[in-house]
């Protein structure tokens, strides 16, 4: 429940995110491609999607809840983590 209301949070600002250059990629965990892709299409989201079907990420980068948000800059330095989109979500990234 929390990532449905995240990604159509998530979708309210997608432009306004991608006006100010920030490139949002969402990871899938433990879901195939068709599941994922009906989900998209049902609820008319445009997002770019990778899949984790195994979750092999989960303990690499210790998810302990989804959904995780993580702010990577430029040079690909994590800055920040958090569980929901930030309102100074700019900041995130210094």
């Amino acid at each position: 429940p929390h990532c449905r209301v995240e990604l159509k949070h998530l979708s309210g600002l997608r432009d306004e995110i991608a006006a100010k250059g920030i490139q949002m990629i969402i990871v899938s965990l433990g879901e195939d491609k068709n599941t994922v892709q009906d989900y998209l299409e049902r609820h008319n989201y445009d997002f770019d999607v990778l899949l984790d079907e195994d979750q092999s990420l989960e303990g690499p980068y210790q998810l302990i809840g989804v959904p995780t948000l993580f702010f990577v800059n430029e040079q690909g330095v994590i800055k920040r983590v958090d569980h929901s989109f930030p309102d100074d979500y700019e900041e995130a990234f210094k």
